[in-house]
């Protein structure tokens, strides 16, 4: 029988995302696939939304949580990684095999330098340096005035 992976249950950039003490996940604007910089340079503030299926078998060990931004030659745009932490879901009272387990979070994108150039640049999210999935984000430079 074939083990149960991670899986990338959200995972997009919205121009807000958050949250709150009850657990539920708040996007909006989400599904944003292209950007235009603005002065001096910078991308707009955005958030990165992500929710990750944990396995029943792996929810009671730590997982290491990354999220990278890379441009096309897969070199880091800021410090790198953007977000990284570890992870534990356990299981709650009362959960079962085949329960919905899972590890969410918002990264905040505030100041990231945008490229000079119309360009892609790349989120990169893993579990142990395992990359779960890449979600490209396309920069064009801010219009002329």
């Amino acid at each position: 029988m074939e083990q149960e992976q991670f899986e990338v249950r959200i995972f997009t950039v919205a121009d807000h995302a958050a949250i709150p003490p009850d657990g539920k996940l708040y996007i909006n604007g989400g599904g944003i696939v292209s950007v235009m910089a603005q002065p001096p340079g910078q991308l707009p503030p955005l958030c990165l939304a992500v929710r990750i299926r944990v396995p029943w078998h792996r929810s009671s060990e730590p997982h290491q949580v990354s999220v990278r931004l890379l441009d096309a030659d897969r070199r880091p745009v800021v410090h790198d990684p953007i977000s990284s932490f570890t992870a534990e879901t356990g299981r709650p009272p009362g959960a079962r095999p085949g329960d919905e387990l899972f590890i969410q979070f918002v990264v905040q994108l505030v100041g990231i330098p945008a490229p000079p150039q119309p360009a892609t640049l790349y989120f990169h999210l893993a579990i142990a340096d395992h990359v779960l999935s890449v979600l490209p984000l396309k920069v064009f430079p801010p219009r002329p005035q």
